[in-house]
């Protein structure tokens, strides 16, 4: 996937991180160690959720990844509509929650097109009502 400018807000939250595999701008990815990111793997994630790569990194070579409360584009599995909320999937995409997920990562600002998405960081604890 090429995205050309992944981070849609003006002042985003941008952390720097190590790539623990290779990784593509959009790729979903939680913390695999103390500075390490790896790609998500479904929608409770090993370790901590830590956001959007920015860049597209073989591993072991730094990147930014965006964390919340940005809006930033992401690689979308599925469809999805604005307003749904979203968890991370497989493969470091992002996909639509259901009921009772896990861990919410945000929400849809647009639906879905080309498997890109646009969504707002924003970490839901309780998800117990979706």
């Amino acid at each position: 996937m090429v995205l050309r400018d992944i981070v849609y807000d003006a002042r985003p939250n941008i952390k720097r991180r190590i790539a623990g595999e290779d990784l593509e701008a959009g790729d979903a990815v939680y913390l695999s160690g103390p500075e390490t990111v790896k790609k998500t793997t479904g929608a409770s994630p090993s370790g901590a959720f830590d956001g959007i790569a920015m860049d597209s990194v073989s591993e072991g070579e730094w990147l930014g990844v965006v964390g919340e409360p940005t809006q930033v584009y992401a690689a979308a599995s599925g469809s999805i509509s604005a307003g749904d909320y979203i968890v991370p999937a497989a493969d470091g995409k992002v996909a639509k929650a259901t009921t009772g997920a896990a861990v919410i990562i945000g929400y849809a600002v647009r639906p879905a097109s080309n498997n890109i998405v646009l969504m707002k960081l924003s970490t839901i604890v309780n998800s117990d009502s979706l």
